[in-house]
């Protein structure tokens, strides 16, 4: 197979997006790269940052997390609700996340 093949076929996880630094900048790639996942943990909550999210991956590349601070991550999710459906929700708590990591890597599989 094609390196660039097998490469697209890697998931990718780009973590911390509210960790600080230029979240936007770091989530540039992310946008023609399929395979890319934005982590939505952090400490940092900048206005726009979920929207900016959303609009750079969809929905379906949005896995929520925790980082430090419960606070902040369940904070994010919180305020998700007022933007999401409650099937998009779902999606971004644990659907997406269970699509990108192998059968059996969590204990309820």
């Amino acid at each position: 197979m094609h390196p660039r093949a097998e490469a697209s076929r890697c998931r990718v996880i780009l973590a911390h997006i509210g960790g600080g630094g230029d979240w936007l900048h770091s989530s540039t790639p992310s946008l023609t790269c399929p395979n890319v996942y934005v982590d939505l943990s952090g400490s940092g909550v900048d206005g726009g940052m979920l929207e900016a999210c959303l609009a750079s991956v969809g929905v379906e590349r949005l896995v929520w997390g925790s980082d430090i601070t419960m606070d902040t991550g369940w904070a994010k999710l919180r305020y998700l609700e007022t933007l999401l459906s409650k099937d998009e929700m779902a999606l971004v708590r644990w659907k997406n996340a269970a699509r990108i990591f192998p059968p059996g890597a969590f204990p309820a599989d």
